[in-house]
């Protein structure tokens, strides 16, 4: 038999290259709500260079997630939400009682748009992927006045037989505060654009006002229907893109180049007030804690760590527990596949889960709970107070232990040893981290994540951010969220996933503030900086796993009301606690994040995750730092 087409389902793009170079045409089929190494697989369908012209693509399984609101009985009436299983919320194999699916549990919800047909995060990235144009920023150039940039961007036309006559451009600039301006539009700077023809169309942007130059400026272009067709309406965006055209200043110079290091900082807005005075440590040792009081600050030390920061004349702004390592995060679907998964009896056979994990078919979440990341428990082994030339210094060394079913922490292996140096300057706290990986955690194909957690008081609800957004995105998903500064509120950035997972993150983040709405708008922004060297790009071929995955160019950030744990127990959404309680602050500052998966070695293993995004435990040590100052209406905000 002889076919034109060959159409191999969940081909990883490495598979798909070997195809390549030796046969017809190819199409792949991307799958889960994960969708993790789209763009690996969308560079190669639009790449024209010979050996992929062959490729064709963005065949999805699925479109919608198969979750379903079932009644108790058939009936043709209205009915309450107590006459539905689960009190009228979604469900999915085996939700419904004995013979409704248990064996496919929540495999069935892999749908790039939620059951109610409002779009995943997923979806934004193949539409983004997708998109019949690609903008391509030119050249920036800044006149000799020195107050305008003149910007040259490529509009290229991906159609194969349309020109671009549908369409109109506008563009719109915005500053480190998020301020933005219309350049110009709508323009029909893109007319006669032939079918896979190109234009350079050129703009003046006025640059930001001085005092914020530093902080950055960005380009936004969308390109939008004139007229409405049948299935989308006037104005609606078919292609869009965001472009960097004056770059931050880097925070704090290291040894290498900016560059080539995972984040050298970005200045962020904020205004610095001239604090007189230093720091001063108080200990009170019946209570075995310390009180730093700074002229900007006020910070508590209890058991070796930040238990508590508040502003100096202000409000609790973190704590208690202020500060803590944290090692794990909340299953997603791929975590959670494996053979364990769709053969569940398998893993209480003897000898079986050590087999399954050394051929790579137990799923990483097994892994993690049978080493104990979710568990793990801090012993303190040394806390040193000193001076430093930013101020007292407080250097903890830690290792992190296995919890046992005694005493906390007593007996466990020893999976993580921490070495966390805090510096109390007059404004800020500095928290200057290293995490070494130890022996029993080594054979791991992948870590889910090496960062910190930090607890914020419940009314810091507003959250600006440098780095990947508005939306979710990931190492191996960011395609669609662009490197900008970005705002919205804490609540907004829960994704509410019929299976609760973790959700909400944002990539490649260098700074993030979190403010009160209500005056004067305490806040506290944090900084993240890494001087270790950057990971390789993602490349379309994969790369072996290393310390971080290819691409990072700054922190992970999750922001949450909910704690890992409650995220990683639920069945169900509506089993996360009460949602009209204002709740903590979860801060997650990850400088090592594993990608969410879903990239395919085939039928066999369709949830796999690229190597290139898998954080190799063998490559430890991980050091990187964090920043936090106290902000309010003062130094932060319209004020700047």
């Amino acid at each position: 038999p002889a076919s034109d087409v060959i159409c191999p389902m969940y081909w990883s793009p490495p598979m798909i290259l070997g195809l390549a170079s030796g046969g017809p045409t190819d199409s792949v089929c991307g799958e889960r709500n994960s969708n993790g190494s789209l763009r690996s697989y969308w560079d190669l369908f639009w790449s024209n260079a010979p050996e992929h012209r062959r490729l064709q693509g963005g065949f999805v399984w699925e479109w919608a997630d198969g979750a379903l609101k079932v009644p108790l009985e058939p009936s043709g009436k209205r009915m309450r939400p107590d006459q539905f299983h689960l009190g009228g919320e979604f469900g999915y194999g085996g939700s419904f009682g004995s013979g409704s699916g248990e064996a496919d549990a929540h495999f069935v919800v892999d749908g790039i748009v939620f059951p109610d047909r409002t779009p995943h995060p997923g979806f934004q990235e193949f539409k983004r992927l997708q998109q019949p144009i690609e903008f391509v920023l030119h050249a920036v150039k800044q006149r000799p006045a020195g107050n305008i940039q003149e910007i040259a961007v490529v509009v290229r036309n991906r159609y194969v037989f349309r020109t671009l006559d549908h369409l109109e451009l506008r563009w719109r600039s915005r500053n480190a505060r998020g301020v933005e301006d219309l350049i110009a539009g709508p323009s029909k700077a893109v007319l006669g654009v032939v079918p896979q023809g190109k234009s350079i169309v050129k703009l003046q942007v006025p640059l930001p006002p001085q005092h914020l130059r530093n902080c950055g400026q960005w380009l936004l272009v969308e390109a939008r229907l004139v007229e409405g067709t049948q299935l989308l309406p006037p104005n609606f965006v078919v292609a869009e893109a965001t472009f960097t055209i004056c770059k931050p200043l880097v925070a704090i110079p290291s040894q290498r180049s900016s560059e080539h290091v995972v984040c050298a900082g970005s200045a962020a807005p904020v205004r610095s007030l001239q604090l007189p005075g230093v720091a001063i440590c108080s200990s009170t040792a019946a209570e075995g804690e310390t009180v730093v009081i700074a002229p900007g600050y006020r910070a508590r030390i209890c058991g070796g760590s930040l238990d508590s920061l508040s502003a100096r004349e202000g409000p609790v702004l973190l704590g208690p527990m202020a500060f803590r390592h944290n090692f794990f995060r909340a299953a997603t679907d791929n975590d959670r596949c494996g053979i364990d998964f769709f053969v569940p009896w398998a893993v209480r056979v003897p000898f079986v889960t050590g087999i399954l994990q050394l051929t790579g078919n137990l799923s990483f979440s097994k892994i993690w709970r049978h080493a104990g990341l979710d568990r793990l428990q801090p012993i303190v082994n040394s806390c040193l107070w000193g001076n430093s030339p930013g101020g007292p210094s407080l250097t903890v060394a830690e290792q992190y232990v296995v919890g046992t079913s005694s005493k906390v922490g007593a007996g466990g292996r020893a999976l993580f040893r921490t070495e966390t140096v805090y510096t109390f300057g007059p404004a800020e706290v500095s928290i200057a981290v290293r995490v070494e990986a130890l022996s029993p955690i080594m054979r791991m194909a992948t870590l889910p994540r090496i960062g910190c957690t930090f607890v914020a008081a419940p009314r810091l609800s507003v959250l600006e951010w440098l780095g990947c957004g508005p939306g979710e995105s990931y190492p191996d998903r960011k395609a669609a969220a662009d490197w900008a500064m970005h705002r919205g509120s804490v609540d907004d950035q829960h994704v509410d996933y019929v299976v609760p997972t973790e959700n909400g993150g944002k990539a490649d983040v260098h700074w993030a503030a979190l403010t009160n709405p209500e005056p004067p708008h305490h806040g506290l922004l944090l900084r993240y900086l890494c001087h270790d060297e950057a990971p390789d790009d993602e490349q379309p071929g994969d790369m072996p796993a290393d310390r971080r995955p290819a691409g990072t160019e700054g922190a992970q950030l999750n922001i949450s009301r909910w704690l890992v744990n409650e995220l990683d127990a639920a069945r169900y959404r509506h089993e996360l606690p009460v949602r009209d309680v204002l709740r903590p602050v979860q801060v997650h500052i990850d400088t090592a994040h594993a990608g969410i998966g879903g990239v395919g070695e085939g039928g066999a293993k369709l949830w796999a995750t690229a190597s290139q995004f898998l954080i190799s435990p063998k490559e430890s040590p991980w050091t990187y730092t964090v920043l936090l100052r106290p902000i309010n209406a003062d130094t932060w905000g319209s004020a700047i």
